[in-house]
């Protein structure tokens, strides 16, 4: 059964077809980002399932970020919570980084979350409008 998945070329069509789900997923995620939240930097956009955002100085840190995004229903989780470990500088990302998991979204679940966070992250320390 498996093996006639892979020799009729089954694999090799859903392995194109996540791919293509995937890219237009991250796309919608990095969009949503450059234009809510400009200035940050995008670690990970090359491994197809999830990115490091390091925040921009001008917003709350992550842990602030993922306390606001989870009243409104997002999840998004700071470095030091996702399961991830530094090596070398112990601080370089945990206060300032968030993992990004996009592959079990649409591209419009992620704009719309986006949009909300929009609403509730205080950018150079002031509320958005």
């Amino acid at each position: 059964m498996i093996a006639d998945f892979f020799r009729e070329g089954a694999f090799l069509r859903h392995l194109r077809r996540i791919r293509r789900s995937y890219l237009v997923a991250r796309d919608a995620l990095v969009e949503s980002i450059e234009r809510h939240f400009p200035g940050g930097v995008l670690s990970g956009m090359e491994c197809g399932m999830h990115l490091m955002w390091i925040l921009p100085d001008n917003l709350p840190s992550a842990a602030e970020i993922h306390r606001l995004a989870k009243t409104c229903g997002v999840g998004l989780y700071p470095f030091s919570s996702a399961a991830a470990h530094e090596y070398g500088a112990v601080t370089r990302f945990r206060d300032r980084a968030i993992v990004l998991g996009y592959t079990g979204l649409s591209d419009d679940e992620i704009r719309q979350a986006f949009d909300r966070l929009a609403t509730l992250i205080p950018v150079n320390g002031s509320m958005p409008l």
